[in-house]
């Protein structure tokens, strides 16, 4: 059985399409794993990122617990150490064993895809997140998108 997993950031992009984007994919499930779900693109803040993915056939789930900390994230911008930030935001994803189950569980029963603002997911803890689910779990194919 092979589990796909997509991620997605919205830096730079029009929700009409983001949305494109998702539904070429197949994706059912968007989750959010901005520790706060607010933007200055009001598009992709909590309740108008909702409404639209409800407007368009797509599940919508915010788990804060899979954000990341505000004090790894100051530690990030102060020092732009991207590889403390890792092994950081890494142990922290590690004490979530319960939303990381979720996650786990939600990925293997549908098509699912994390949520942040960075396009680049090499710069972004979704990357992390879909890394370490995929150790967790070696069925599971992570598409960035």
């Amino acid at each position: 059985m092979n589990v796909k997993l997509f991620t997605v950031g919205y830096e730079g992009i029009v929700p009409e399409e983001f949305i494109k984007k998702l539904k070429k994919n197949g994706i059912k499930m968007l989750l959010d794993v901005r520790e706060i779900p607010a933007s200055r693109k009001k598009d992709f803040s909590k309740s108008n990122l909702q409404s639209w993915m409800k407007t368009s056939g797509i599940d919508y789930l915010h788990i804060k617990e899979l954000g990341s900390p505000k004090t790894i994230r100051d530690e990030l911008r102060a020092t732009k150490n991207f590889i403390k930030f890792y092994e950081k935001y890494l142990a922290y994803l590690k004490s979530q064993t319960e939303t990381v189950e979720n996650i786990e569980k939600i990925v293997s029963e549908q098509p699912a895809c994390l949520l942040c603002f960075e396009r680049d997911a090499n710069v972004c803890h979704r990357s992390i997140i879909a890394k370490y689910l995929k150790k967790q779990n070696s069925e599971i194919q992570v598409i960035h998108l």
